[in-house]
């Protein structure tokens, strides 16, 4: 499935032993039931994409109303559908908006990822890889951070987060599942017991909170006090500070992470990322300084793969517009880019969440498998 970006204006940046999951449902001709873990994490599915965005509103942990937009993706046997277009400017010409849904292939319902966007950035970026996994029967949902999105800071992306965004963020996600699995735009139910997670650039921060890691209570008061640059706006209220250190944050459906070229942030200090209840893989440009290295020297206690891809760039995960160049990355061509993305997440998310022990899914989670000769794999 071929992932053309028509582009009309700039991106701005933006259980390790799984068990045996019988993932087979019946055809819809009443046949002997196609199994989709026979379908490779290396190519598309038999389904086109379908999207339909929508709202979710909920009270926030501080007991602030919020709403927020919705992107999700879906399987569907349609062949035509209305434009998609993400911020209004990206268009993903392959995506078909407002197809009917195809019965999912899985039992128990479709599988379900969630993804994060990062600073400044468009929800609909998970597109374009995403599309591989939402071919094989998945459901992509992905909501917009009310207030950091590219239609928030176009034109001059400029302006402080404040503190609350930074619970807002993990809570969007929680929300953005919740509302979809009661609405029926689908053709029956999510999975929700095991959702799996995804983020790119500050999405990282959000997978890190909503996969259990613990905020370091004096770093989260010397930001608040202003005596650490955590918060852009150097404060947070005494409520906002309670809500980082109470574990409100924590989404425990969410039970295996992709981060998408971002790390962890100072604010779960050096210890709070043991205490994270899902496996991470992370994607990144070149580690030109160092600090990927160093990230993963200290991840011991939890399951952690660093993928470094030599030539990428922070958008090559992501809409594929440089927010310096205001063009693709020159020196990794796009749709190699998307596909190493999907290939990688694929084989992850089938391997944790539905239980894929498969020879090809194997080899790719841990690293004994090129996905791509630019990709170098370090695992603990």
């Amino acid at each position: 499935m071929h992932r053309t970006l028509a582009l009309i204006l700039l991106c701005a940046a933006c259980t390790d032993d799984p068990g045996e999951a019988d993932t087979r449902a019946p055809d819809d001709t009443g046949g002997v039931p196609v199994d989709p873990l026979d379908w490779s994490p290396s190519e598309d599915g038999p389904f086109r994409v379908g999207h339909q965005r929508t709202e979710a509103s909920y009270t926030d942990a501080l007991g602030e109303p919020r709403t927020i937009a919705v992107h999700v993706w879906y399987p569907t046997d349609a062949t035509d559908g209305a434009e998609v277009r993400y911020d209004s400017l990206f268009i993903q010409p392959e995506v078909l908006g407002d197809a009917p849904a195809a019965a999912s292939v899985h039992t128990g319902g479709y599988p379900t990822i969630v993804h994060s966007h990062g600073a400044w950035g468009v929800a609909g970026g998970a597109g374009y890889w995403g599309a591989r996994l939402v071919s094989q029967g998945w459901v992509l949902i992905a909501p917009e951070h009310a207030g950091d999105t590219f239609s928030d800071g176009f034109p001059g992306f400029s302006g402080t987060t404040p503190s609350n965004h930074y619970i807002h963020r993990p809570q969007d996600m929680t929300a953005a599942l919740d509302h979809v699995a009661g609405t029926d735009l689908l053709a029956g139910p999510l999975q929700t017991d095991a959702v799996a997670l995804s983020g790119h650039s500050r999405g990282a921060y959000t997978a890190w909170a909503s996969s259990g890691g613990t905020f370091d209570p004096d770093i989260v008061a010397a930001a608040c006090a202003g005596e650490q640059d955590f918060f852009p706006t150097r404060a947070c209220t005494d409520e906002e500070r309670a809500v980082f250190t109470s574990g409100a944050l924590d989404e425990p459906r969410f039970q295996a992470s992709l981060v998408l070229d971002g790390g962890i942030r100072s604010i779960f200090g050096d210890d709070g990322h043991r205490s994270v209840h899902a496996p991470f893989l992370v994607l990144r440009k070149p580690d030109a300084g160092g600090s990927d290295q160093a990230e993963y020297d200290r991840m011991d206690g939890i399951t952690y793969a660093w993928v470094s891809v030599e030539g990428a760039c922070h958008e090559t995960f992501n809409v594929g517009v440089e927010a310096s160049t205001q063009a693709p990355c020159e020196t990794f061509e796009q749709e190699r880019g998307w596909d190493l993305t999907a290939t990688y997440a694929t084989a992850f998310f089938r391997h944790h969440i539905l239980g894929d022990t498969g020879a090809e899914t194997q080899g790719i989670v841990d690293g004994s498998t090129t996905v791509d000769p630019a990709a170098t794999m370090q695992s603990r």
